[in-house]
Protein backbone atom coordinates (compact mmCIF):
# COMPACT_ATOMS: atom_id res chain seq x y z
CA UNK A 1 0.00 0.00 0.00
CA UNK A 2 1.10 3.62 -0.81
CA UNK A 3 0.43 6.40 1.29
CA UNK A 4 0.57 9.65 -0.35
CA UNK A 5 -0.04 12.94 1.31
CA UNK A 6 -1.39 16.21 -0.20
CA UNK A 7 -0.80 19.42 0.81
CA UNK A 8 -3.04 22.56 0.30
CA UNK A 9 -3.05 25.75 1.90
CA UNK A 10 -5.10 27.07 4.71
CA UNK A 11 -7.51 29.29 2.32
CA UNK A 12 -8.02 26.73 -0.02
CA UNK A 13 -8.86 24.32 2.18
CA UNK A 14 -11.61 27.06 4.53
CA UNK A 15 -12.99 27.69 1.34
CA UNK A 16 -13.59 24.45 -0.50
CA UNK A 17 -13.22 22.36 3.02
CA UNK A 18 -12.30 18.72 2.83
CA UNK A 19 -10.93 17.01 -0.70
CA UNK A 20 -11.42 13.37 -1.57
CA UNK A 21 -9.71 11.87 -3.84
CA UNK A 22 -10.59 8.86 -5.95
CA UNK A 23 -8.85 7.09 -8.76
CA UNK A 24 -11.26 6.46 -11.71
CA UNK A 25 -10.07 3.76 -14.47
CA UNK A 26 -12.96 4.01 -17.44
CA UNK A 27 -13.05 3.93 -21.08
CA UNK A 28 -11.20 7.17 -22.39
CA UNK A 29 -11.08 8.60 -18.81
CA UNK A 30 -8.50 7.56 -16.36
CA UNK A 31 -7.41 9.31 -13.60
CA UNK A 32 -7.84 11.23 -10.19
CA UNK A 33 -10.91 12.87 -9.24
CA UNK A 34 -10.57 15.37 -6.55
CA UNK A 35 -14.24 16.40 -4.99
CA UNK A 36 -14.28 19.09 -2.55
CA UNK A 37 -16.88 19.21 0.25
CA UNK A 38 -17.75 22.57 -0.64
CA UNK A 39 -17.25 22.77 -4.80
CA UNK A 40 -16.81 26.34 -5.97
CA UNK A 41 -19.31 25.51 -8.71
CA UNK A 42 -21.30 22.55 -10.65
CA UNK A 43 -18.58 21.24 -12.59
CA UNK A 44 -16.55 21.29 -9.43
CA UNK A 45 -14.99 17.59 -8.79
CA UNK A 46 -15.88 16.38 -12.20
CA UNK A 47 -12.34 16.55 -13.89
CA UNK A 48 -9.96 13.80 -14.51
CA UNK A 49 -6.51 14.66 -13.22
CA UNK A 50 -2.92 13.19 -13.57
CA UNK A 51 -0.97 13.06 -10.53
CA UNK A 52 2.68 13.13 -10.53
CA UNK A 53 4.30 11.77 -7.42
Amino acid sequence: MIELNFVISPETHELVGEVTIAYVDETGKNGFVLTPARPLNEWAGFGVYDIKV
